[in-house]
């Protein structure tokens, strides 16, 4: 699992590095939120009661797009 882990993130900064000319500072600033924003809507879900893969997958290609 934790060479999937290694393999995500090699292939999410090379498409990032690729697509933005570089790591930048803001772009690092921009994941973090981004991650932020996801777990925190995640723990809100699973507080009301209402965690759900399809709907998550339907947020995160929301995000993603916008």
């Amino acid at each position: 699992m934790e060479t999937v882990g290694k393999w995500i993130l090699d292939r999410g900064s090379g498409a990032a590095s690729y697509l933005f000319g570089g790591w930048s500072g803001v772009l690092g600033t921009l994941l973090v939120f981004f991650i932020f924003d996801y777990l925190t809507g995640v723990a809100a879900a699973g507080y009301v009661g209402g965690l759900k893969s399809k709907i998550g997958l339907i947020g995160i290609a929301r995000k993603v797009t916008a």
